[in-house]
């Protein structure tokens, strides 16, 4: 199903094209949620999501050593380092997700200003100017995983 999905390539570039108010909302809005979430999930203040976050984080963590530790007693022959694993595996993630963010967002911002860029439509301004919004965020996002172990 390669095209099919809302935000591939294949879609961006044909909403970036369409000038259809619909496609040009769709595809701002997308860009501004994945930037929006990110910014979300590391929010400090009221509600403290990132604190939410990385004690959801922890709990299964500790799920996982719990899981470890007991397979390990039963198994000492064969031990298994899944919590470890998670562990590790957690702190590279969120830095993954902005990255994947990041690069989805700059190629849509990048696909729009090709047409956009030239365009003479009247709602060029406004289409342009949160553009370079949405990329001056670009580079600044962040998910703390200080706490996440």
């Amino acid at each position: 199903m390669r095209g099919k999905h809302p935000i591939s390539k294949k879609n961006i570039r044909r909403k970036a094209a369409s000038f259809t108010l619909n496609d040009t909302i769709n595809l701002l809005v997308t860009m501004r949620a994945c930037v929006g979430m990110l910014r979300y999930l590391d929010h400090t203040g009221t509600p403290n999501v990132n604190r939410r976050l990385t004690d959801v984080v922890n709990n299964v963590g500790a799920q996982w050593n719990h899981g470890q530790a007991v397979w390990n007693a039963a198994n000492p022959n064969n031990r298994v380092f899944v919590g470890d694993f998670w562990s590790e595996w957690v702190q590279d993630y969120y830095p993954a997700i902005i990255l994947h963010v990041e690069t989805y967002v700059q190629y849509a911002i990048d696909q729009m200003r090709q047409y956009w860029g030239v365009s003479t439509d009247a709602r060029a301004p406004a289409v342009l100017n949160i553009l370079a919004s949405l990329e001056s965020q670009l580079g600044t996002l962040t998910i703390n995983t200080a706490g996440m172990n």
